[in-house]
C-alpha cells in the first residue's frame, strides 16, 4: 500500500525532477551540450530553481549567439591586411623598436615572442586575430602556471604590436584592448642571502680564483653582475672613492656577441661610494690587466670599444656573467666537496659547527642581495640602500629584503624603553 502511494507521488512530480534514494529531489536540464544537476527538500522550491536555471541557460546562449553574429559583422567591415603575425613581428621589432628602446628591451622582446608567441599565433593572419582568442591564448597560459609577470610581460609585447599595426592602418582596432589579462600565477621569491660566516668562507676560497675581484666588488657594492662586468675605468673617480654606473654588459642570444647596453632602468645610473677594500681590488684589478696584457703579447684581443673594461680575461675578451656563474658553481662544489672529504676522516678536531655546513649553491645575485642585507643589518637606512642599489623605489627595496627586518625591528624598539 505504501509503495502505491510513494508510486502515485512520483508520477505528480513536475517533469524534470526525480526522488533520490536519500529523500532529496533531483532537477536535470541540459545547456549547450553539457547537463547538469540541482538538489533539494522542497519540490516547490527545487521546479522554481529549474525553471530559473533553464532561463538563465537560454539568455546566456541568446547572448553568445548575439556575440558570434555580431563578430561576423565586423569581420566583414575590417580591413583586410595579407600579413601574418611572424612577418609583422620582424617588421615591427626591427623598424619600429630597434631605433627607439635599447637593445636589452630588443633582445627582451624577442626572447618573449620566440618562447610564448610565435608557435601559437605566429602563422595566423594579423587581421584575423580576434580579442577572443588573444583572451583565450592568455587565459591558457594562466592555465599553464605561468606567472603574472610573465602574462603582463606578454600582453605588453602583442598589446605594442597591434597597437603599431592600428595606427599603420593594418587592422582596425587593437585587439588587445578588449581582453581582462587573467591573475596568473603568484610567483613567491625567497629571497637568499649569505650569512656573514658563509661569506668569509667564499671570499677566503676564492682568493686566487680568476673571478676574485668580481666577486668582491659584488659584494662591497651590491652591483648587479652585468654591471660589474661592463664597468669601465672611464667610471672609476679616484680622487672622491666613487664609482659611477653607467653601462651594463650583455650577451645577444643569437649570437653571444657581447655589447654594453645602458643600465637597466633610469635610476640604475647611479654613483657609488667606495669602501678601501673597494678600492685596493680595482688597484689590484688594475695591475693585474696590465700584466695580462704584457704576457698576452698578440694574443691579447680585446673587442672593439670594450678596451677599457676593469674586468677581461686573460686573451683580453670581456668577462661573460656565464662565466661568473661557472665559477661561483665550482667554488660551492670545490667547498662542499672538501666537507665530505673531512667529514670521512672523522677528525676529533674541535671546529666550528657552522664550517661544517654545506655552502648553498649561488647565483651572482645572491652576492647584491647579502650587500644589501649587510647594509640594513648594519643599520643603514633603507632609503640609502635603494640608492646603492639603484632600484626605483623604495617599495621594492622593502619588499626584498623584509627577512632582515623583524631582526632589526626587534633591536630598534628598545631604544623606546626609556619612555615605560
Amino acid at each position: 500500500m505504501i509503495r502505491a502511494e510513494e508510486n502515485t507521488k512520483e508520477k505528480k512530480l513536475p517533469k524534470g525532477i526525480t526522488r533520490c534514494s536519500d529523500g532529496r529531489y533531483q532537477a536535470r536540464y541540459t545547456s549547450e551540450g553539457h547537463r547538469y544537476s540541482l538538489y533539494g527538500r522542497d519540490v516547490e522550491e527545487l521546479a522554481q530553481r529549474l525553471a530559473q536555471a533553464k532561463k538563465q541557460a537560454e539568455e546566456k546562449k541568446k547572448a553568445h549567439e548575439q556575440y558570434k553574429e555580431m563578430l561576423m559583422l565586423r569581420e566583414q567591415e575590417r580591413p583586410r591586411c595579407g600579413l601574418t603575425l611572424n612577418q609583422w613581428y620582424e617588421f615591427w621589432l626591427n623598424e619600429y623598436k630597434s631605433t627607439t628602446v635599447k637593445q636589452g628591451t630588443v633582445d627582451s622582446y624577442r626572447c618573449m615572442y620566440d618562447y610564448y608567441i610565435r608557435d601559437v599565433l605566429g602563422d595566423k593572419m594579423l587581421s584575423d586575430i580576434r580579442s577572443d582568442e588573444l583572451q583565450r591564448f592568455f587565459n591558457d597560459m594562466s592555465r599553464t602556471g605561468y606567472s603574472k609577470a610573465t602574462l603582463s610581460l606578454t600582453s605588453v609585447v602583442i598589446g605594442s604590436m597591434f597597437r603599431q599595426a592600428v595606427k599603420n592602418d593594418l587592422i582596425g582596432r587593437n585587439p588587445v584592448d578588449a581582453c581582462s589579462l587573467p591573475r596568473g600565477r603568484r610567483k613567491v621569491v625567497e629571497r637568499q642571502a649569505l650569512t656573514e660566516v658563509q661569506q668569509e668562507r667564499l671570499l677566503s676560497a676564492a682568493r686566487g680564483n680568476p673571478v676574485e675581484g668580481i666577486l668582491l666588488l659584488a659584494l662591497g657594492t651590491g652591483m648587479r653582475i652585468g654591471e660589474i662586468t661592463g664597468l669601465q675605468w672611464s667610471d672609476i673617480n679616484w680622487k672622491k672613492n666613487e664609482l659611477y654606473v653607467r653601462t651594463t654588459l650583455k650577451q645577444r642570444r643569437e649570437n653571444r656577441n657581447f655589447y654594453l647596453d645602458l643600465p637597466k632602468t633610469g635610476s640604475s645610473a647611479r654613483t657609488i661610494p667606495l669602501l678601501p677594500e673597494m678600492l685596493r681590488v680595482l688597484r689590484q684589478e688594475q695591475a693585474k690587466r696590465k700584466a695580462e696584457r704584457k704576457e698576452a703579447g698578440s694574443s691579447w684581443r680585446p673587442i672593439a670599444g670594450m678596451e677599457q673594461l676593469v674586468f677581461l680575461q686573460k686573451d683580453g675578451t670581456p668577462v661573460s656573467g656565464q662565466l661568473v656563474r661557472q665559477q661561483l658553481t665550482r667554488l660551492i662544489d670545490g667547498m662542499n666537496g672538501q666537507l665530505s672529504s673531512a667529514a670521512k676522516r672523522k677528525t676529533d678536531t674541535p671546529v666550528d659547527v657552522r664550517e661544517l655546513e654545506p655552502m648553498p649553491h649561488l647565483t651572482p645575485h645572491v652576492l647584491r642581495h647579502t650587500f644589501a642585507t649587510r647594509a640594513i643589518e648594519q643599520g643603514i637606512p633603507p632609503k640609502v640602500v635603494q640608492e646603492l642599489l639603484g632600484h626605483s623605489s623604495i617599495t621594492m627595496t622593502l619588499d626584498l629584503y623584509t627577512h632582515v627586518l623583524p631582526q632589526t625591528k626587534a633591536e630598534e624598539i628598545k631604544k623606546l624603553d626609556f619612555l615605560f
